[in-house]
């Protein structure tokens, strides 16, 4: 499993906080653009909106990243250690196993 960078985590924040703040740009001014509706209804507009597009938007962002290899590390530690857990329990499974027959 790759593990990410702190220069990586921090610039896919950046990039999601941006993305995620000219998306919220967008919807408020398209709501509230000869909008004849009330402050709350503004409001719960905008944020039922923004329920849809920041989820559709996170998908790809994460999916754009996904393909970007810059900041990625191979965590060998961490598939030892998995590989190691996988093991134990194998052993332990098949001595139990063994064991009740």
């Amino acid at each position: 499993m790759a593990q990410s960078t702190k220069k990586r985590s921090l610039v896919k924040a950046f990039t999601w906080r941006f993305t995620a703040t000219i998306d919220t740009f967008i919807i408020s001014y398209l709501v509230i653009w000869q909008s004849d509706f009330s402050t709350l209804e503004t409001a719960g507009l905008i944020a039922g909106f923004e329920i849809i597009t920041k989820i559709t938007i996170y998908y790809f962002h994460e999916r754009l990243w996904s393909y970007i290899s810059w900041g990625k590390s191979l965590d060998l530690s961490y598939n030892n250690f998995t590989l190691n857990i996988s093991v134990s329990v194998c052993l332990f499974l098949s001595s139990w196993m063994s064991n009740c027959s």
